[in-house]
């Protein structure tokens, strides 16, 4: 008899332990499901956003704590912006609120090294789904512009910003959207009301996105452009003024030579001139070193051959036309005309 109970208690033993220990492996199942159930992920893409940073400029290393808080508002506002374009929507749900901000925070933790946005700025993670006037969507957006307003914005955002002007014109159109249309205010420091119209113009309008260079240096103030592209631009602004400079001092220095070779030019013309303008004392010129050698004024040889009129002409000669020529006090002479080799177009007379 005592034996037959030693076994039944051996046996509820058993039975007990093994309904404890099902119970615990049970247990155990249930809360480590829990534990690793994923919770709600955030929609907004902050991979663009690290890409542009890290493919473009160096990571950012301002040197005033404002400076920073800016870049990291603009910075969620072209995160934002991004996911206007592929989703519709300004703000990521209120569920994923803390969710999105922990993200940004390590993100902006790991581009600039140990910057806290929540300490340094004052942000805290209902900005990151804080609306401006319960806008939460592009459509709502569009419900409160006027037709004619958003044409406005559609002529002069939808295209390439990275010229200077068509930048000034989107953003001037924008600047005067928001003060007529979006009087809201965010929260803190960061006023949501004031980037929806460029978030808006970004990720609605502009056909390369929020993510292109030129529209984040245009929209957000972000300048990524690419280190080649900047140091190529570089490269050719030194070289076009190397250049520049090259050309500048071998053209001034050809124009002067020029501008002296003809004075010196000139100044030859004018003493041969000179020499063959001296006129003599009396009508028939003056006497020079020889007794038989006379010169005289063209305009007195012209008036005595009557303009070298093809009537006077006797002949020809080694020097070209003889013409006769009528000269003072009757005196009749034959002249021979030539040409200098200066081309001066001077008659040289030789007495016959």
């Amino acid at each position: 008899m005592s034996s037959f109970l030693s076994i039944v208690f051996a046996l509820g033993l058993i039975l007990g332990f093994s309904r404890v220990s099902f119970a615990l492996e049970n247990g155990y199942k249930i809360s480590h499901r829990k534990l690793v159930e994923p919770g709600p992920s955030c929609p907004l893409n902050f991979d663009v956003f690290r890409k542009m940073v890290v493919e473009g400029i160096p990571r950012p290393s301002f040197r005033d704590v404002p400076t920073q808080c800016n870049y990291v508002l603009e910075g969620i506002r072209v995160i934002r912006s991004e996911y206007l374009r592929t989703d519709g929507y300004f703000l990521p749900p209120s569920s994923t609120t803390k969710v999105c901000w922990e993200s940004y925070r390590l993100l902006v933790s790991d581009l600039v090294s140990g910057f806290d946005i929540e300490l340094a700025c004052g942000y805290h993670p209902e900005w990151v789904s804080e609306s401006c006037m319960n806008i939460s969507s592009g459509s709502e957006f569009e419900s409160l512009i006027p037709e004619s307003k958003l044409q406005e914005v559609r002529c002069y955002c939808n295209q390439s910003l990275g010229n200077s002007t068509s930048c000034a014109l989107c953003k001037e159109n924008l600047g005067s959207l928001q003060a007529s249309y979006l009087s809201g205010s965010g929260i803190g420091n960061a006023s949501d009301c004031a980037g929806y119209s460029f978030m808006y113009a970004a990720g609605w309008v502009n056909p390369y996105g929020p993510t292109d260079v030129a529209t984040a240096k245009c929209l957000f103030s972000l300048d990524f452009s690419p280190h080649h592209i900047r140091n190529k631009r570089y490269k050719i602004l030194i070289s076009g003024a190397v250049l520049g400079c090259v050309i500048g001092f071998f053209g001034a220095f050809a124009a002067a030579w020029f501008l002296w070779t003809r004075h010196r030019k000139l100044e030859r013309e004018m003493e041969v001139c000179a020499k063959m303008e001296t006129s003599l004392d009396s009508g028939f010129g003056s006497m020079t070193g020889s007794d038989t050698l006379v010169k005289f004024k063209f305009e007195e040889i012209k008036r005595a051959t009557m303009n070298f009129s093809r009537e006077n002409i006797i002949g020809q000669g080694g020097y070209g036309n003889v013409y006769k020529g009528y000269y003072q006090m009757g005196l009749k002479l034959p002249s021979k005309g030539s040409r200098t080799a200066l081309h001066l177009g001077m008659q040289f007379l030789r007495m016959k």
